[in-house]
């Protein structure tokens, strides 16, 4: 679940004390036939009514995530990726100086909704050798690969780390290591020495006014250099649907609720304890289902242009200024 929406709907529950508190103000089970006691008659074994109303609120995020994207694109145009590339050459000629940590270091500078994709890294070492890769994201360990070297033949090695942390590393302590050292060409050189001078702003509708997203340099022993330590990374700047939603999550509570709501009453439909109340209350769930679709999409509807306007204020890097423009013809 997104972390904006944990704790977003509260559960007021059958007693007098409220089970889960709201962020928003609204509970789950103020909807109509939406009941604690309604829940457990047709839930799945094994679970507890919070975390099973839980587990349906984060699927309902992930749908509505898609929905208002979709919603938004016919008055925005978004841009995504904004970057895609594998940065670096090898320089089979040098090797870097000896050392127990050495790799690579990613500076990152995201406006309001970008972050970093880091779906792989390219790696060449001189010797045949087992090691650890270690992925940070500032000061914190994202996960250890064990990687397998072969000398002289570069190898990709997997990553998919989504990230807004200001600073990722990724290197080795292993001393038997022998990297082979890389390099940026000029133009890549030039595009990343922007990322001083990076400013989160459109100069003129619908461009960038540079590319200074990223910075990469090498890593020995703590000191940074430009020269790539053995590491060529590929590095995506996209936007982040998580980041969008939770901006504007406020703005759709209501839609929100109802959406939760419908995948609620999705399991009295497909539900496989037949019971007599489960099958009764089918008919009346088709039915609510129904009415708050309508509801639900009228909300979207309704709410997004003025959504596109607010993200479009919010960054500017990742939704054009200019939005889409239509032609409408006279009959």
């Amino acid at each position: 679940m997104t972390d904006c929406t944990t704790g977003f709907l509260g559960i007021r529950g059958c007693g007098d004390t409220v089970v889960s508190a709201s962020k928003s103000g609204l509970y789950i089970d103020d909807l109509e036939f939406i009941s604690t006691d309604n829940i457990s008659k047709i839930m799945t074994e094994g679970l507890n009514t919070t975390d099973f109303i839980n587990k349906k609120i984060a699927l309902a995020t992930i749908f509505m995530q898609e929905e208002v994207l979709s919603a938004i694109k016919k008055y925005q145009s978004i841009e995504s990726p904004i970057d895609d590339y594998v940065y670096g050459l090898w320089d089979t000629s040098s090797t870097p100086a000896a050392a127990n940590t050495k790799g690579l270091e990613i500076l990152t500078k995201q406006t309001a909704l970008t972050e970093i994709y880091i779906p792989s890294v390219f790696i060449k070492t001189v010797n045949t050798v087992t090691f650890d890769l270690d992925v940070y994201e500032g000061t914190t360990l994202y996960k250890t690969i064990s990687v397998d070297a072969i000398a002289d033949e570069e190898q990709e090695v997997v990553i998919e780390l989504t990230s807004r942390n200001a600073k990722i590393s990724i290197t080795t302590d292993n001393d038997e290591v022998i990297f082979y050292n890389g390099y940026l060409t000029d133009s890549e050189y030039t595009k990343l020495s922007s990322y001083n001078t990076f400013a989160s702003s459109c100069s003129g509708c619908g461009q960038r006014n540079n590319t200074g997203f990223i910075n990469i340099k090498g890593i020995i022993d703590g000191t940074t250099l430009y020269a790539l330590i053995g590491v060529r990374p590929n590095v995506i700047v996209t936007w982040g649907m998580d980041n969008a939603f939770c901006y504007l999550i406020q703005d759709l509570k209501q839609a929100f609720l109802l959406r939760s709501g419908i995948e609620i009453l999705k399991e009295f439909i497909t539900s496989d304890r037949a019971t007599h109340f489960a099958m009764n209350g089918k008919e009346m769930a088709n039915g609510l289902i129904t009415a708050w679709r309508e509801q639900y999409d009228r909300i979207l509807r309704t709410k997004a242009k003025g959504l596109a306007n607010t993200l479009r204020r919010l960054d500017p890097i990742c939704f054009k200024c200019g939005g889409l423009t239509y032609a409408t013809s006279r009959p």
